[in-house]
């Protein structure tokens, strides 16, 4: 260009980066809203015993699914489907605690041993300085963290109770047989253990074709094959990423299928609603 031409005035457009704990959040819209401070200040405690800055990445899955953005949100946001589609995720977790099972005054009959392992673990957890209480979009803001102990004697994400990586995480000292889960709008969710972590993003590419994006993380010092194998670390998920795909794409040809008619959501699908409603009320 000509001398004095303005190149600061012609640079590629800002984006605004913020990391919390370890995970890196990006804003496209400028100036960023102004709660992200607030979000720093309440989700970093929570993120603090896994010190994310010392792990790295495992290993990274991408999918693209035939669908909808939103309809693989909506699947993550509830766990009613998951008895039905999901044994190998079964295994390490309980389905109560994802969307239901929290209210202690009216436990169902199913959910009764959940209730009695949760009011063990918070003990322990108290004891470990970790925090576990419920996070449910405070004040508004864009989250939802909570803590829910592992089923079947599990220690991690994987299909026998044993560690998916020998070397622990940040601050663990032992084995701890919990999970922080981390749900973001619009488009994240997260899974931390005491020997790695698992993220998940999702990008609409287009209106009826989607990014999932999953990466698993371990302790940066870890060696693959001798502190962990990667098939083990990742099986569990990657099997319960299939099952969800197919539901989504399922659901998206449903959709665009000439007999589609919209129906209720049920009680237990209140996250589904809560994203919906966050959704609707972004556009406006």
């Amino acid at each position: 260009m000509t001398p004095g031409f303005p190149k600061e005035n012609f640079g590629l457009n800002p984006i605004e980066v913020a990391v919390i704990g370890g995970l890196i959040y990006v804003c496209l819209t400028t100036p960023a809203p102004v709660d992200i401070e607030e979000v720093r200040t309440r989700l970093a405690p929570y993120l603090a015993p896994y010190e994310l800055p010392k792990t790295k990445i495992a290993c990274q899955k991408d999918i693209i699914e035939a669908c909808n953005w939103k309809l693989v949100i909506e699947n993550n946001r509830e766990c009613l489907h998951c008895p039905a589609n999901h044994p190998e995720l079964l295994v390490p977790l309980y389905s109560a605690g994802f969307g239901k099972g929290l209210d202690k005054d009216n436990v169902q009959p199913s959910e009764q041993r959940f209730q009695e392992t949760l009011q063990e673990k918070e003990r322990e957890w108290e004891s470990l300085g970790l925090p576990y209480h419920l996070l449910e979009f405070p004040d508004g803001l864009w989250f939802r963290a909570v803590r829910l102990p592992l089923a079947n004697q599990c220690i991690s994400h994987t299909l026998k109770p044993e560690h998916a990586c020998k070397k622990l995480l940040g601050s663990f000292k032992r084995p701890e047989g919990s999970g922080l889960s981390l749900w973001t709008h619009p488009n994240s969710w997260n899974h931390f253990l005491s020997d790695h972590i698992v993220t998940f993003a999702v990008f609409p590419l287009s209106v009826d074709r989607t990014l999932v994006r999953t990466k698993w993380l371990v302790a940066a010092d870890a060696v693959e094959g001798v502190d962990y194998d990667l098939d083990n670390l990742t099986k569990v998920w990657t099997q319960t990423n299939a099952q969800d795909q197919s539901l989504a794409e399922g659901a998206y040809r449903g959709i665009c299928s000439g007999g589609y008619m919209p129906g209720p959501l049920a009680d237990e699908e209140y996250l589904v609603k809560q994203f919906l409603s966050w959704y609707s009320n972004q556009l406006t």
